[in-house]
C-alpha cells in the first residue's frame, strides 16, 4: 500500500489507528484500584528504590493529555511525572503519587477523557 504523502500515514494518528494495544480502562478496573486502595495496598514506596505511581494513559493527539493535565492542576492533584510516546498509539501517561490515584482516574472518567489500560509498546 503507498502512500503518497507520508503525514497521512493511519499509525501517526492515533485516533485512526486500529491496533490492538489500545484498550480503554474501565469502570471495573477503576473499581479495582479503589478495592486495592482500601485494603491499603496501594502505597507511596516500596523498599529498594522502586519508583511508586498509578499510570493513566490518555490520547496525547486529540487533546486528552492537556485536558488532563489542567484538570489535576485544578482539582489539586498531584502529579508525579509525565511521559508521552513518541510512537503509535502516541499515548501520554500521567504519573499521579498513589494516594491519589483512583480519586484522579474518577476525575478523568467524570470529565469524559479517555484512559487506556498501560501496557508496553514496541
Amino acid at each position: 500500500m503507498a502512500i503518497e504523502n507520508p503525514m497521512d500515514a493511519q499509525w501517526l494518528h492515533s485516533k485512526d489507528f486500529k491496533g490492538k494495544y489500545e484498550e480503554e480502562l474501565t469502570d471495573e478496573d477503576i473499581a479495582f484500584w479503589e478495592e486495592r486502595e482500601k485494603l491499603g495496598l496501594i502505597v507511596d514506596d516500596v523498599p529498594g528504590g522502586t519508583d511508586v505511581s498509578i499510570p493513566i494513559r490518555v490520547d496525547y493527539m486529540n487533546g486528552d493529555y492537556h485536558k488532563g493535565y489542567d484538570l489535576m492542576k485544578k482539582n489539586k492533584v498531584p502529579i508525579k511525572y509525565k511521559t508521552v510516546m513518541t510512537i503509535p498509539p502516541f499515548h501520554a501517561t500521567i504519573h499521579i503519587f498513589p494516594p491519589d490515584g483512583v480519586k484522579a482516574m474518577k476525575l478523568f472518567r467524570e470529565a469524559s477523557i479517555t484512559m487506556y489500560k498501560v501496557k508496553p509498546t514496541f
